[in-house]
């Protein structure tokens, strides 16, 4: 590809993310203010098509989709445990992989063979793995939802990652030169992963008297969702490089799926839930 055709399909792809952000944040900012139900439905309908497309990719791994009736009541358990809060985060949690566990012996007990096993250990694993990518990584976001100071933290969350995501591509479009991780994430740049956590760790102190923190607290709140935020893009991109896929699907049509939209919050969500909570602790002395 030349200089200029790569330039212009670098500008195409800044002008896709920017429309994307366009018209999904407002849409997104509705659903966080409107309500707990309306924001719990939303993560709800996320969940679903999310672990549909995680479970399209895991079958071009080679790995046989456990049965629905394991994987949806696995998900739905999680969820619910961050809807309830409390210790039922925990047992929501626990009760989900319960569920997996269980499965998987039944239909271990029900195959012939070393290798009918091993399919169902692999699968097992893989289901496993999509119950806390997915549902459990984006039940924080309910949890920070539903805490004190919830709908502005939680669009200040959005709008760190989603900010940062969209700076980190631009700058890496137009100034990248040293590839990040190039067998993983060819496009992605160490000089846009830098850029991203300075913008975010400035917008934060900036955005610190709105999510109620200290401005110190909100820069490196803004810093750490963006470095998570990266993580978690490149870890899709793994998933997605080990099954020769370019998107993980279509429901945001001509930019790929929900995974690939919410992958940087999925991994920053935890990680913000656990930052505003070290934050109240020091509130309230518990940390003094």
């Amino acid at each position: 590809m030349s200089d200029a055709s790569e330039q212009s399909a670098r500008l195409r792809g800044i002008g896709r993310r920017a429309r994307t952000v366009l018209w999904g944040l407002p849409l997104v900012v509705v659903v966080v203010l409107v309500g707990n139900w309306l924001f719990f439905v939303g993560v709800l309908v996320f969940t679903a098509v999310a672990l549909r497309e995680f479970w399209g990719i895991a079958q071009r791994w080679g790995i046989q989709e456990p049965l629905r009736w394991e994987i949806v009541p696995a998900a739905a358990l999680v969820l619910i445990g961050s809807l309830l809060r409390g210790d039922a985060v925990d047992l929501g949690l626990a009760s989900a992989l319960t569920v997996l566990v269980v499965g998987a012996v039944v239909r271990a007990a029900a195959t012939d063979g070393l290798m009918g096993m091993r399919c169902v250990l692999d699968g097992s694993i893989w289901a496993i793995l999509s119950i806390i990518y997915i549902p459990w990584l984006v039940s924080h976001l309910v949890l920070v939802r539903a805490g004190p100071d919830g709908v502005i933290r939680t669009l200040g969350i959005i709008v760190l990652v989603w900010g940062a995501d969209v700076l980190a591509y631009v700058v890496g479009s137009l100034l990248g030169r040293h590839r990040l991780a190039q067998t993983v994430s060819p496009g992605k740049s160490v000089e846009g992963a830098v850029a991203a956590v300075v913008f975010a760790a400035a917008s934060g102190v900036l955005v610190s008297h709105w999510i109620v923190v200290a401005w110190w607290a909100g820069g490196i709140l803004g810093g750490m969702l963006a470095a998570a935020g990266l993580v978690g893009d490149l870890w899709e991109s793994l998933l997605k490089r080990g099954a020769q896929v370019k998107d993980s699907g279509g429901a945001v049509p001509g930019h790929g799926g929900l995974l690939d939209r919410f992958d940087s919050l999925l991994l920053a969500a935890p990680v913000a839930f656990w930052l505003f909570s070290a934050w109240s602790w020091l509130q309230t002395g518990v940390l003094r």
